[in-house]
C-alpha cells in the first residue's frame, strides 16, 4: 500500500471534516438568528463539502483494495491505530458534527413548531373574522 498516497487522502479527509464543522458552526448561529438568507449559503457549501468528503472515502477505498488490504475502509480507528493524531482527529471531529447537526435539528425544530402555531392562530383568527355583506351589514 502506498502509505504517503494514503496519509495525503486522510489529510485531506481532516481538512475537509474541520470545515465541515465550521459550517455547521455557522449554521447554528445563522438557526439561532433567523438568518434564512446564511442557511442557504450554507446548505450548498455543506452539500459540496460532503461530495469531496465522499471522493475522497472512494479514493482511499480504492487506494486500500488496490492493495489487496483486507482493512475494513470506512473506519478511520482500524485504518490506524487510535494513538495516531489524524485518527483521533477526525473521530472527534466527527463526534463534534454529530453533535452540532443534533444542536441544530433541535432549534430548527422549535422554529417549526413556532411556524405552526403562528399559522394555526392566523388560520384560526381568519375563521371568526366577521363578514359584511355589500350594504355593511354584518353576515
Amino acid at each position: 500500500m502506498k502509505t504517503e498516497e494514503l496519509n495525503g487522502i486522510l489529510q485531506l479527509e481532516l481538512e475537509h471534516a474541520e470545515t465541515f464543522v465550521a459550517l455547521l458552526k455557522r449554521e447554528q448561529a445563522a438557526l439561532i438568528n433567523g438568518d434564512i438568507e446564511v442557511l442557504t449559503l450554507l446548505s450548498i457549501k455543506k452539500i459540496l463539502v460532503v461530495n469531496q468528503l465522499m471522493q475522497l472515502h472512494e479514493e482511499r477505498s480504492q487506494l486500500l483494495t488496490a492493495s489487496n488490504s483486507q482493512i475494513e475502509t470506512t473506519e478511520f480507528n482500524v485504518l490506524l491505530p487510535p494513538t495516531t493524531n489524524i485518527a483521533q482527529q477526525c473521530q472527534a471531529l466527527l463526534q463534534s458534527a454529530k453533535q452540532l447537526n443534533q444542536t441544530n435539528e433541535t432549534i430548527l425544530a422549535h422554529w417549526l413548531r413556532q411556524t405552526r402555531q403562528s399559522l394555526q392562530a392566523l388560520r384560526g383568527a381568519a375563521g371568526q373574522a366577521e363578514l359584511y355583506n355589500p350594504k355593511g351589514l354584518t353576515v
